[in-house]
């Protein structure tokens, strides 16, 4: 049994714990990480939400972006194409564990102000990892005025990892 003084030693870890079987014994297993900034601020110059692995460097296969209405699609920079004619990749590399996603166009305040989410899977594992970052405005955008952007940068730990509690 974990006292409360045990507990908050672990208070940047996530676990789950599934039902279990009796006479059975428990298996750690590594969670997927995926990490981004916290707050992306619309004010002035492009838009550029990107996605990590943790810890930094380890491969991703692949990522994708959901927006906030849901509409969700993939970038890739091998096929650098506009996708929805407004969403570009912008990285260093799958390669070098980094997606990243240019909003090349206007803002659009239905599609492109509120909770994005980064999907992606680290190469060599079968769960994918998810992390969110909240697009805002700073209330001055018109419709016809071109977006402006600035990233409040909260780093990450890279040494955190999550574990998951699993049945044998």
């Amino acid at each position: 049994m974990w006292n409360k003084k045990q507990v908050s030693k672990i208070t940047f870890s996530i676990m789950y714990c599934n039902i279990l079987i009796p006479n059975s014994f428990l298996t750690f297993t590594e969670n997927d990480v995926i990490r981004m900034e916290r707050e992306l601020v619309v004010s002035e110059g492009p838009a550029v939400l990107k996605c990590y692995s943790v810890p930094l460097g380890i491969p991703l296969e692949y990522c994708r972006f959901v927006r906030p209405d849901g509409k969700g699609f993939s970038v890739d920079a091998q096929n650098n194409n506009t996708v929805l004619g407004r969403y570009r990749y912008e990285a260093e590399g799958l390669a070098k564990g980094e997606c990243g996603l240019r909003i090349v166009s206007e803002i659009n305040e239905d599609e492109d102000v509120g909770k994005w989410t980064c999907v992606a899977r680290l190469q060599g594992r079968k769960q994918e990892g998810y992390d969110f970052i909240a697009v805002t405005t700073d209330g001055v955008l018109t419709a016809n005025q071109p977006p402006r952007y600035q990233s409040i940068k909260q780093p990450f730990n890279q040494q955190t990892e999550q574990v998951q509690l699993t049945a044998a």
